[in-house]
């Protein structure tokens, strides 16, 4: 019905997954969706998310995204259940114009994520989410949706990510005052054991890089997103108790 009056649009994929599966739909809010949603919510626009074109043509990118929209419910539904406040959920494909240190910048869109070294290098991590805990402050993570077996492709991803980390560039980014952390979930066991044995024997990291690098399956997280998060020497820990 929604989709009927304009205020949702639909993305159609026609792969084929075997067995008479398909891919699933993709929902996006419309234009006129975001008005009426202004209107009933009295929520300004500017701050809804209204996909561009170019967003919304994502075929090479269907099953990154979709996990990390499934991780993003999870999220949601970890925050209600604890109930925290969950303050931003930023996510790769929302896009911003210009960069954070030259902000008259205009025409160039990159990610909302995107974290810049002085250098003109940056880091994009696929989400930057930030929720507070009652009485014990906020809490401002990085995560990374890695699919497939590519180790070295993670290990360059995440190796720069730290080095973001470290220099406090979320935390400029976002003005927070406590050190933020780097969450990965795997599509595959093995590529996440790989992963952490890889970084755990790296002598070229800094020494103290095991209190920002966190570990999870994605369907694991996609259950629980708090639960069954390891550490470099495969210590298990609930974010909940942070």
């Amino acid at each position: 019905m929604l989709v009927k009056m304009d205020l949702l649009g639909i993305i159609r994929y026609a792969i084929p997954l075997g067995k008479g599966g398909s891919l699933e739909y993709l929902y996006h809010l419309t234009t006129q969706g975001a008005r009426a949603i202004t209107e009933s919510l009295r929520i300004p626009y500017e701050e809804i998310q209204v996909p561009t074109r170019n967003q919304i043509m994502i075929a090479n990118d269907y099953f990154h995204r979709i996990s990390t929209i499934n991780t993003q419910m999870s999220f949601d539904n970890w925050i209600e259940k604890n109930e925290f406040n969950e303050v931003f959920f930023t996510t790769y494909f929302h896009k911003s114009t210009g960069s954070r240190r030259n902000p008259e910048q205009t025409g160039k869109f990159m990610s909302a994520t995107c974290l810049e070294f002085e250098n003109g290098s940056h880091s994009d991590p696929d989400v930057i989410f930030m929720y507070e805990k009652p009485n014990n402050g906020r809490f401002l993570y990085c995560l990374e949706v890695f699919n497939g077996h590519d180790t070295k492709r993670v290990i360059k991803q995440l190796k720069n990510l730290l080095s973001a980390v470290q220099q406090g560039l979320p935390t400029k980014k976002h003005n927070h005052n406590k050190d933020s952390r780097i969450l990965s979930t795997f599509e595959h066991e093995s590529n996440m054991q790989a992963v952490i044995k890889r970084l755990a024997e790296d002598i070229t990291l800094p020494k103290g890089v095991e209190k920002y690098l966190f570990f999870n399956l994605a369907e694991k997280v996609h259950q629980n997103f708090g639960k069954n998060w390891i550490d470099l020497q495969n210590k298990f820990y609930d974010l909940a108790e942070f």
